[in-house]
């Protein structure tokens, strides 16, 4: 039997405030959907737990936090959902109660309630997408239990000027909010909120409230919005604006909350907290990752993230500079477009370069920083596979061109920010061992690892090595890439190194007919290869930074060990397709 979990002893209060007599329609499919749930969940919660003490608590927290994101952006589902909207609804709820003594314990009660919830969704299998996601939003709320209990305020935000004093400081914050359209747009929503607080509607959808603003802010929206945009873009700013506790939309009435008399003159730590907050949160709504199976999308996001990473890392994009070859023009035009809406918006600076001031540097690196954890240090489970002695399998090179059919397949290293990937064109009579050595040449990896194919995430069908260190449904050398990926968006995932965890998401973009050249090669990437045993991707992140800064305590240690293996410290954002193709020569 499974060891059983711990759980602590929790506070008691309730986490959020209900209505107890109007209950809209998003309200009640969250509690119906909940309410189904409950008899799984409560015999999950007892096996995990070992008890049923907080149960209760829990699925309050889960559907009072679930009704607002209904009431935000929709839903279909409680077992389908945006974990990185829940983890900043959960956020806005513990600022906007932070003043409250009775609430104190907020963040801990909501933060515990999301973390069991989403352990259930991924160990009973009702998480229909990556288990990553839901690993992410655990992460992004064990920070929340502790982010409002006395932190810095407003000041740790220019504490690398120390010879400012804290007045000084907070009067560059105010100048640079003052100084962007979005802050102004949001200061005229709440004002004509404020204005006429009787508005009301049937039911607690928001887009009659967007529209209406729409219609009555009109020249307080930038005039480089145009078209659906101006919609999105209003939305944004209103769940900004309700995530900073200046509104809320409780049961068709938009209202104004405890810190919108602060944020009306942005001032002090409520009312510069506040404006932080409406500014993070349109950054992150803006920058968010698209949905899977969009690849334009993908790669307009890629590019626009790019130039915010390269601004903030002090090595601005050229507006000017040509389209990167393996961009289409479409793509291209459209990240320039989302990038004008940011400069519209004042959260990118107009001129030659992309650059951002100081306040959003900041808030990008408060949003890297969530996405960071600690170095994972530990060995790989199995050990080095450098240690084995069995002799790899000697491949014959061809003698006549290949002429089949060929998959093109896009080779994604998950938990990347900005993405790390490769495209590459790999013949159907291939084994999936020969997959290995090509994702192993298009990574710059070494093979000295243990390494697993999977189907499906965690139930599919695993293939591997034919080894006893190694337990795996299928010999890897007995299965041809075309019995796994035979045609358009099948999918497969590898897994390397198990202690670093290198994990990589397998696309078949498209299926050609060969061309007589060589094969497999690599048509396309972006970025840099995070070297083995360097952490994960958490891990070469973090030293990455440390490499950037001369003055960190580790840096010498860090370029010593880079220098082992580079002759030069690396771009993070350096690629050559004709690198890739070295090495897959060599190894075909």
């Amino acid at each position: 039997m499974a060891k059983k979990k711990k759980k602590p002893q929790r506070k008691q209060g309730h986490p959020a405030k209900v209505n107890a007599n109007v209950m809209s329609l998003a309200h009640a499919k969250v509690k119906r959907g909940l309410d189904a749930l409950t008899p799984d969940y409560v015999r999950w919660y007892e096996q995990t737990y070992q008890g049923t003490g907080a149960v209760e608590m829990d699925l309050m927290a889960v559907r009072d936090s679930l009704s607002l994101y209904a009431d935000l952006v929709g839903l279909d589902s409680v077992t389908d959902f945006d974990p990185q909207a829940i983890v900043a609804i959960v956020h806005g709820l513990v600022e906007r109660e932070a003043h409250r003594e009775d609430q104190k314990h907020l963040g801990m009660i909501l933060s515990e309630a999301w973390i069991s919830y989403s352990l259930f969704l991924e160990e009973s299998g009702l998480w229909k997408h990556h288990a990553r996601e839901l690993e992410m939003l655990r992460e992004g709320l064990h920070s929340t239990q502790f982010s409002f209990n006395g932190g810095p305020g407003i000041g740790g935000i220019f504490e690398e000027e120390a010879e400012l004093s804290t007045e000084e400081r907070e009067a560059a914050a105010k100048a640079q909010f003052d100084a962007m359209p979005v802050v102004a747009l949001g200061h005229a929503m709440a004002a004509w909120v404020a204005q006429s607080p009787e508005r009301r509607w049937d039911s607690n959808d928001p887009q009659p409230f967007i529209q209406s603003a729409m219609q009555e802010l009109e020249a307080s929206i930038p005039s480089g919005i145009t078209g659906e945009r101006r919609e999105i873009i209003m939305g944004y700013v209103f769940m900004s604006l309700v995530m900073a506790g200046v509104l809320s939309l409780d049961f068709g009435q938009p209202q104004l909350m405890e810190n919108a008399e602060g944020f009306a003159t942005a001032e002090g730590d409520v009312g510069l907290g506040a404006t932080y907050l409406l500014v993070r949160s349109m950054v992150q709504l803006l920058i968010a990752t698209p949905e899977e199976g969009n690849e334009e999308a993908d790669e307009v996001w890629d590019l626009t993230l790019g130039w915010l990473t390269a601004a903030q890392d002090g090595e601005p994009h050229l507006v000017a500079e040509d389209r990167y070859p393996d961009r289409s023009e479409e793509v291209w035009a459209k990240a320039h477009a989302r990038m004008r809406e940011m400069i519209d918006l004042g959260i990118v600076e107009s001129g030659d370069y992309y650059t951002v001031p100081p306040m959003v540097q900041t808030i990008l690196a408060d949003l890297e920083d969530e996405d960071l954890g600690p170095e994972d240090d530990e060995e790989s489970l199995y050990g080095d596979a450098a240690d084995w002695e069995e002799e790899e399998l000697f491949r014959p090179a061809r003698t006549e061109p290949y002429t089949g059919k060929v998959l093109q397949l896009k080779l994604g290293l998950r938990d990347t920010k900005p993405p790390i990937w490769r495209r590459v064109l790999v013949p159907m009579d291939l084994h999936l061992g020969d997959l290995h050595d090509i994702i192993q040449a298009a990574f710059d990896w070494d093979n000295t690892h243990l390494h697993i194919f999977r189907t499906g995430l965690y139930d599919g069908t695993s293939y591997g090595a034919d080894i006893p260190e190694l337990e795996v449904d299928v010999d890897e050398t007995a299965a041809l890439v075309s019995e796994v990926l035979k045609a358009e968006k099948d999918r497969l995932e590898y897994s390397y190194d198990f202690g670093d965890d290198w994990r990589v998401r397998i696309d078949v973009e498209k299926v050609l007919d060969g061309d007589g050249e060589f094969l497999p090669r690599c048509t396309g990437g972006r970025r840099f290869s995070p070297l083995e045993n360097s952490g994960g991707t958490e891990g070469w992140d973090a030293k990455m930074d440390i490499i950037r800064d001369a003055g960190h305590p580790e840096h010498e240690e860090v370029q010593e060990w880079l220098a082992d293996t580079y002759f030069e410290i690396p771009d993070p954002a350096e690629f050559t397709i004709e690198s890739v193709n070295e090495r897959l020569m060599a190894e075909f």
